[in-house]
């Protein structure tokens, strides 16, 4: 019964995460802006470049002292009625994979109302989290009832 109670308060909180990673996954649908960018430069404080943060810290860095690999965020260029915007992206990579993407076109999605909003994430990350936590929620609820029956 107590096993059976434990899966069940799982599966509700399988339940809430996936409801919020589907909020999270929605609110992507504001930047509906479409147009082709230009990947320029790279930085290692992508917050502090979009004006998120007021740190200009180091981005991470990962490995031990001999061989740390620094982390980048690439920053990409774009054109919204013939005004150029410039904005990093939210995750960082190895720095040098990051060189590497200079010069690269990138698929811009941006907010009509306010372009300095921008994404080159496609954004199916989320949706497709959420759908796997609802997938796990139901299958751990599911076996939760059967627990609480069966025992």
């Amino acid at each position: 019964m107590i096993v059976g109670l434990v899966i069940c308060l799982l599966a509700a909180a399988a339940l809430i995460v996936a409801i919020s990673f589907t909020a999270v996954a929605k609110s992507g649908g504001k930047l509906s802006g479409r147009t082709t960018g230009k990947i320029v430069d790279i930085t290692y404080a992508p917050r502090y470049f979009n004006g998120e943060s007021n740190s200009p810290t180091d981005g991470a860095t990962i490995g031990d002292t001999n061989q740390q690999q620094h982390m980048a965020a690439t920053v990409f260029s774009y054109f919204v009625n013939g005004q150029e915007y410039r904005r990093a992206t939210n995750y960082l990579i190895n720095e040098f994979m990051a060189q590497k993407k200079i010069g690269q076109t990138c698929n811009v999605r941006f907010d009509p109302q306010n372009p300095q909003k921008a994404s080159i994430a496609k954004g199916n990350t989320y949706k497709i989290v959420a759908i796997i936590l609802y997938i796990v929620a139901a299958v751990l609820l599911l076996f939760g009832v059967m627990f609480m029956i069966i025992l």
